[in-house]
């Protein structure tokens, strides 16, 4: 039965692996990427093989590092180990998914989300800013120092989840982590640029598209942005290109939750929860969703209207008089 591992173990038994497949989250973020690039560099060092493995392309902005152009959509063959890294869940791997559950294999899970649901034959779950903070405590308990490499995914992927060390899950051994990763020969002045001051005329034009659709809800405490396919076509973006949008809602001083709906396709949107205090973690819950108490996600089938009805009375349910 799976069950919940204390660091010691879980490295020790990771360490019996020989040729490994780590498993990013499907639509792959910063911390996911990060976390999956740090432990292939961190598993290469202890003399193992191992592979990076992402049901979805990685996104462009994140080519700039040579490291995630390695990035296998297949599941190499002959793997006797399988690590999922930044994943609530088995269906959080999207097409993968599949693969990792019926694996006869040993399976492991590290994540920093409290909606995971332990599906591993090893777990270690534990709140952080990111996944990242949990793969240099690994890298550790391996006896790896992580090179300049894996620290600069490890940094990238605290920021990226983070909030560039913004959100209020940053603490005093989140900053003494990215210390480390300092030491380690991790850059942020190259992160910095290269994720959050470049913007591609792409970004720009979509971001000029979806602002005006941004509307308010409960006395200006709840805002939502919709990201439409045909708002996609007309500026030629992706839907990756899109990623940042639901934080600039919470920049409104009023707002204390804010959701951007991307559709997927007819009646059906992807919900990305941001909060300042309420738990998105519960609202996206409601929807077979999950994540954390500040940012979470789901999806959501119907009308637009419709689909915005819900999600307004739903945030409605979790926002104090």
């Amino acid at each position: 039965m799976a069950r919940e591992n204390d660091m010691t173990e879980f490295a020790r038994e990771l360490a019996k692996a020989q040729k490994i497949a780590v498993f990013c989250h499907m639509r792959p973020d910063g911390d996911t990427l990060g976390a999956a690039g740090a432990t292939y560099r961190i598993l290469q060092a202890l003399g193992k093989r191992a592979y990076i493995v992402c049901a979805d392309p990685v996104p462009e902005k994140f080519l700039y590092w040579e490291l995630y152009k390695n990035v296998h959509t297949e599941i190499p063959t002959g793997c006797d180990t399988f690590l999922a890294v930044d994943c609530s869940t088995e269906e959080r791997m999207g097409d993968a998914g599949y693969a990792f559950r019926t694996f006869r294999g040993r399976k492991f899970n590290i994540d920093h989300h409290i909606s995971n649901t332990y599906y591993a034959d090893y777990n270690y779950v534990e709140e952080r800013s990111a996944c990242c903070e949990l793969i240099y405590e690994l890298a550790v308990a391996m006896g790896i120092t992580p090179d300049a490499v894996a620290a600069q995914s490890l940094l990238l992927g605290i920021c990226t989840d983070s909030g560039s060390f913004s959100h209020s899950d940053v603490n005093e051994r989140t900053l003494a982590i990215a210390a480390k990763l300092y030491g380690c020969g991790a850059n942020m002045e190259e992160i910095s640029y290269n994720l959050f001051k470049k913007q591609t005329k792409v970004r720009m034009l979509l971001s000029n598209l979806t602002m005006p659709t941004m509307r308010f809800y409960h006395n200006d405490r709840f805002s939502a942005i919709v990201v439409t396919k045909k708002n996609l076509e007309r500026a030629n973006a992706l839907p990756s290109d899109s990623e940042g949008f639901v934080d600039y809602l919470l920049t409104v001083d009023t707002v204390e939750v804010a959701a951007c709906l991307m559709e997927m396709k007819p009646e059906q949107y992807k919900i990305s929860l941001r909060s300042k205090g309420p738990d998105v973690n519960a609202v996206a819950s409601c929807y077979g969703g999950g994540g954390h108490v500040l940012a979470s996600g789901c999806m959501i089938q119907g009308d637009l209207e419709e689909v915005l009805d819900k999600l307004s009375y739903t945030v409605g349910q979790y926002l104090e008089d």
